[in-house]
């Protein structure tokens, strides 16, 4: 019995250390040992795009390649940062390395086949996104967070008018003025989904007051992040990232 409550100790230290491996790719943003550190961490980094970039092409060895794509892919809309090779990695990727969300799973695949010009698949990925988010939603129909990823998963699809009808009643449920770090986020989402459907002036109005409350968004991270590259150009743009 003391034999098999040893073993049974060791399984779960093992299982514990095993986790804590695949929590710690926001290890590859400079000194970053928490995951939850990061938005912080980015907040304060971000006008040092190449920072940023050379700490997700440093990660430790210890982080599994396939943890450490899957993470970046998802979290906060960050999977542009990967190189040619970790986004090629995270293409092969199942639903598995995203903890079985499909929904998180489809919207990385689906966003960068669209950056790279692959509109087909990132359709289809988007329809397996907004199948899962549909099912996620029916038990926590006010879930403003998921509401505001539908939206964006449509916008891939190309259904316009759904996915604005998505993404504003997601902010609605979740204003930044009730909840400045979701609500943010929503926020957002509500501009990726009008720069998606070929709304520039609306995705504007959602991006500069962005720009002015404590949200990770900054001139740098808008010249560089290629979800904003359909506004450059715009006059609009260029004066939010100084450009004009």
């Amino acid at each position: 019995m003391r034999r098999r409550e040893r073993r049974d100790r060791v399984d779960r230290r093992a299982r514990r250390d095993e986790a804590r491996r695949h929590r710690r790719p926001a290890r590859l943003v400079g000194e970053l040992r928490d995951g939850e550190q990061l938005p912080a961490q980015l907040e304060r980094r971000i006008d040092a795009p190449l920072r940023i970039e050379t700490g997700v092409r440093s990660a430790p060895p210890d982080i599994q390649p396939t943890a450490l794509v899957g993470y970046i892919a998802s979290y906060w809309d960050l999977y542009w940062l990967l190189d040619d090779a970790q986004q090629r990695l995270l293409l092969r990727l199942r639903p598995s390395a995203f903890d079985d969300d499909v929904g998180n799973w489809g919207l990385s695949l689906a966003a960068t086949h669209y950056v790279h010009g692959d509109a087909a698949r990132a359709r289809a990925y988007a329809d397996s996104a907004r199948a899962a988010l549909e099912q996620q939603l029916k038990p926590a129909p006010e879930d403003a967070g998921r509401h505001a990823l539908l939206g964006v998963a449509l916008a891939y699809m190309g259904r316009k008018a759904d996915a604005i009808r998505e993404g504003q009643y997601g902010l609605a449920l979740l204003p930044a003025s009730k909840d400045a770090f979701a609500g943010a986020y929503d926020q957002h989402q509500l501009a990726r989904i009008y720069i998606l459907v070929g709304e520039p002036e609306k995705a504007l109005d959602q991006l500069e007051p962005l720009l002015k409350i404590p949200y990770f968004l900054s001139p740098a991270l808008l010249r560089i992040d290629p979800t904003f590259a359909p506004l450059r150009g715009n006059p609009r743009f260029e004066r939010l990232i100084g450009a004009g």
